[in-house]
């Protein structure tokens, strides 16, 4: 079997799906990424060396606030926030 058919392998194993579970618990937010709404656009954008998964947040409109989109975003699928490090951009139309 060539190696891509072997990852598939992997992802089929009870430690993967363990591993997918307890990242869904840690992380409730990142199953809804990319996230878009009229105020904000939310994309992946990187890993830091930590683990933390970096956010780029960006307004889609000159009057949004995107710390209070992010922070709202976060609030909606009751994450804590802390597995993840948000870049905020300004608006550009």
């Amino acid at each position: 079997m060539d190696a891509i058919g072997n990852q598939d392998r992997y992802f089929r194993t009870a430690k993967a799906r363990e591993e997918a579970r307890q990242e869904e618990h840690e992380r409730p937010a990142y199953q809804h990424l990319p996230y878009r709404t009229d105020e904000v656009r939310i994309d992946i954008a990187n890993v830091t060396s930590d683990g933390r998964v970096v956010l780029k947040v960006i307004p889609r409109g000159l009057n949004v606030n995107p710390r209070i989109a992010y922070k709202r975003f976060l609030e909606r699928y009751r994450d804590s926030g802390s597995a993840y490090l948000a870049e905020y951009a300004r608006y550009q139309p």
